[in-house]
């Protein structure tokens, strides 16, 4: 192995099924499924990655078209993970807390899970034949956690009962890697053939990202931004 986490067992699937019932209407699924392991007994990883979702297009007239999908993926892991305390702090005992290499590092169980939903549309109408305009609008709804199975392992500070969703052994100051977050980008495009050559475009695009609580001690990282773009293309 390259690694000490890399896996011994590597088992992955890939499935992805094509289907056109209509000139105008075609429907697409795919699915990817990993799962990875070491069972050595000072690793003990084991993983998986598993993603399906689906994609459709519809044009039935030269005026209109739609285009949709949808993502679900879900990640989760856990490793034996050696956690080191404060030296200052540890005098403090830990309920059921195994040791590793030092009295004061500590061996647990890290684990992570993700779960990510993703949507999407866009909607294409052509409604005079110099003028095109796009509505589209893409989602993503993450939930996240990282945990260990000790409740109480010191981190470079007092005691910290860990909630789901914040560090795990780590300084509770530090940002989580598990993010649970929602993330909204609508968007609109207009295309004005002013000549034979010419093309005028215009769009928008708001992008929304909001945390679904606090990481850690640090308050949820929220942003929000108006983006306008104006074009124009020679075409020769």
């Amino acid at each position: 192995v390259f690694t000490r986490l890399s896996p011994h067992a590597w088992d992955e699937y890939r499935i992805r099924v094509h289907y056109k019932p209509q000139t105008w209407f075609t429907f697409g699924v795919s699915a990817d499924l990993l799962q990875a392991s070491d069972t050595l007994s000072d690793v003990d990883h084991h993983e998986h990655n598993r993603t399906i979702g689906f994609t459709s297009s519809f044009f039935p007239k030269d005026w209109v078209a739609l285009a949709l999908g949808y993502d679900y993926n879900v990640f989760a892991t856990h490793t034996n993970t050696c956690y080191v305390d404060s030296p200052l702090l540890s005098t403090t005992a830990v309920p059921d807390a195994v040791f590793c290499e030092t009295s004061n590092a500590y061996l647990d169980d890290s684990f992570f899970v993700n779960h990510a939903n993703s949507g999407f549309f866009n909607l294409r109408l052509k409604p005079v034949k110099r003028v095109t305009t796009t509505f589209g609008y893409t989602v993503t709804s993450n939930t996240a956690s990282s945990t260990g199975t000790v409740p109480d392992i010191p981190i470079y500070g007092p005691l910290y009962p860990t909630p789901v969703g914040t560090t795990y052994g780590l300084n509770p100051y530090t940002p989580v890697g598990a993010l649970s977050m929602n993330y909204h980008l609508p968007s609109v495009l207009l295309a004005i053939d002013v000549t034979q050559r010419w093309m005028f475009k215009a769009g928008w695009n708001y992008y929304d990202y909001n945390e679904k609580y606090a990481a850690g001690y640090v308050a949820p990282r929220d942003f929000s931004a108006n983006v306008t773009t104006l074009s124009l293309r020679y075409s020769f």
